[in-house]
């Protein structure tokens, strides 16, 4: 069995993390689309990709490295610590760039 954590949240080819798609409705409120995301492509364009194709790409980069490195699971896929994650969560929260992830959420789009 394989743990899912995170697979569908990292690209398995950059490493970083795939942001949620929004759209505008037909009121021009900007909706989350939670089944596709968004990445930056290594060529510098952004691509879109489906939240599930995104977990079995992981998988299997996941299940390959394991095969590879003798039972190791890459870093970034791992669960952190409780230590770990509380540092982080405070460093995020004195972070401005972090902290206004969420304020696209339901913005009205200028036209």
């Amino acid at each position: 069995m394989i743990d899912e954590y995170r697979t569908s949240l990292i690209n398995c080819k950059t490493g970083k993390e795939n942001e949620n798609l929004y759209l505008p409705d037909k009121q021009s409120t900007l909706r989350k689309i939670h089944s596709i995301l968004t990445y930056k492509m290594e060529n510098g364009r952004h691509g879109c990709i489906n939240r599930d194709k995104s977990a079995v790409n992981s998988m299997q980069y996941i299940t390959n490295y394991f095969l590879k490195t003798g039972g190791e699971r890459p870093e970034i896929y791992k669960r952190q610590k409780k230590e770990n994650k509380e540092l982080k969560e405070t460093k995020n929260a004195a972070d401005p760039k972090t902290s206004t992830k969420s304020t696209n959420k339901n913005k009205k789009i200028k036209e």
